[in-house]
């Protein structure tokens, strides 16, 4: 899952409504957050700007630097994929049309345009008045800005957290950036 996705028990038609950054809110909450990271000169005033180029990679004394530059990097280079998708107003689809809009799978790149994706479906137990799910994707696999954005906006909308790990054939175990 690349885009927070919630996940409501509904008990007629099923769909999904998908929410869209603003160009300048993904600028401002996303872009911002990788230059404030890297320590980036001439922070891009508008998404054309940002379009438009990266400033040289800078040499960077740890190795991290190096890896935060290169998820931007990869970010600017899907541009062409979600920047259609910005500003859009909400657009309601279809279920079978959920993971085009959610998921990093197979180069998708939609998903980075996507503020939040509210999925209305039936859940398997019809006693589920009020209950809903909300699927994150991991932390560490997200763009700068996202993770904080995540945090904040589980400590409005939910009462429980329940942490999923996926397995790996090596065994899995949380980490200390995992907890934090």
């Amino acid at each position: 899952t690349g885009a927070k996705s919630r996940i409501f028990h509904r008990t007629d038609d099923a769909y999904a409504e998908i929410e869209f950054y603003s160009a300048q809110e993904f600028l401002r909450e996303i872009v911002h957050a990788y230059y404030e990271e890297l320590n980036l000169p001439n922070r891009p005033s508008s998404f054309d700007e940002f379009e438009r180029g990266l400033p040289p990679k800078p040499k960077f004394e740890k190795p991290e630097e190096h890896a935060v530059y290169e998820k931007l990097k990869e970010l600017h280079a899907g541009i062409a994929a979600f920047r259609p998708y910005l500003s859009s107003p909400p657009k309601r689809i279809s279920l079978n049309d959920v993971r085009d809009y959610v998921s990093q799978e197979d180069g998708r790149k939609r998903y980075l345009a996507v503020r939040c994706a509210n999925i209305h479906v039936a859940f398997p137990n019809g006693d589920v008045t009020g209950l809903g799910i909300v699927d994150l994707p991991g932390l560490g696999e997200i763009a700068k800005g996202h993770s904080e954005k995540l945090v904040t906006s589980l400590q409005r909308e939910v009462d429980a957290v329940v942490l999923v790990n996926r397995p790996s054939l090596g065994g899995t175990d949380w980490f200390a950036l995992d907890i934090k």
